[in-house]
């Protein structure tokens, strides 16, 4: 199984300032499209695009949230990125926000996974289950202080995707931090995750490094098979999937064989395949861009 995680000695901030090096690079060189020969990845994706495209691209590791943030800036030319669905349209947003063009784009799903809530077999899973049920409401678990549950920064893909879902199922189709017991919940929640230190890069994958914690919200995909009898999975109600995505910019050219070999990389680190399972809701993605916003500062 390709490991899930990066090292955390690499910074997203000088991955992204190493994108426009070897941009400038290929133009010189007489490419004809900016950022040729780069492909910018997710943080969470970022083994699965070392091994499948390491040989015939420059591959880029970064933060969702921190590829928004440049590639979202006048000037900032697009470039070939494996994200999640939801975060090219808040490129977009972006973008527009800051009197940008916009990007013209295809983005065909390469594989998903769900949002769930992963537990430690025993007490905390019956204990969750009592209080928030199976399919578990994601708001309801916010609200565990007892358990600590841990999710993800709102920087990565995952994790704003979770933090979303969960925010959503709690405050409802209107989401106004504005409101004081939304915003009560919202501090207690990241208080109880900010407790955990996020070692193995995500929630669910510290988890299995971590005896201590018993609850934490991610992507099935990140629990290790041979780890799976030690947890429960409960899925979120209403279901949620967590959708990559290989935003391909008009103009641009990707490599024979990317998107497949992508897919069955992902497929054997236990992701499903594209459109294997029903469909689940995503949170809107300007209402995901304001969530982003509103939990960033309440740290």
């Amino acid at each position: 199984m390709i490991a899930k995680r990066v090292g955390a000695s690499l910074l997203a901030v000088f991955m992204i300032a190493g994108a426009w090096f070897v941009r400038d690079r290929v133009d010189s060189d007489g490419e004809s499209s900016a950022n040729a020969g780069v492909l910018v990845c997710a943080t969470e994706l970022g083994d699965i695009c070392r091994a499948v495209a390491g040989k015939d691209l420059a591959v880029v590791i970064a933060d969702a949230g921190t590829t928004i943030d440049e590639l979202g800036r006048i000037g900032a030319e697009p470039a070939l990125w494996l994200t999640f669905d939801g975060f090219p349209q808040m490129l977009n947003i972006t973008r527009e926000q800051a009197g940008a063009e916009q990007i013209s784009y295809v983005a065909p799903e390469i594989a998903s996974s769900s949002i769930s809530v992963v537990v430690r077999n025993g007490r905390p899973t019956d204990a969750l289950v009592e209080a928030c049920g199976d399919p578990v409401d994601l708001g309801c678990v916010g609200e565990q202080t007892a358990l600590q549950p841990a999710v993800s920064s709102v920087d990565s893909g995952i994790g704003l995707i979770a933090v979303s879902a969960a925010v959503v199922a709690r405050a409802g189709e209107v989401v106004d931090f504005n409101d004081s017991n939304l915003l009560s919940w919202a501090r207690s929640f990241r208080r109880d995750s900010d407790s955990w230190d996020l070692t193995a890069g995500t929630a669910i994958a510290t988890m299995q490094t971590r005896p201590a914690m018993l609850v934490a919200l991610g992507v099935e995909s990140e629990l290790v098979a041979a780890r799976r009898d030690d947890f429960t999975v409960l899925y979120a109600d209403p279901m949620v999937r967590a959708r990559v995505v290989l935003l391909t910019p008009s103009g641009f050219e990707v490599p024979d064989d990317l998107r497949s070999g992508l897919t069955a990389a992902l497929v054997a680190d236990g992701w499903d395949g594209p459109a294997d399972p029903e469909p689940g809701s995503l949170p809107d993605p300007g209402t995901m861009i304001a969530i982003r916003a509103a939990w960033t500062e309440l740290g």
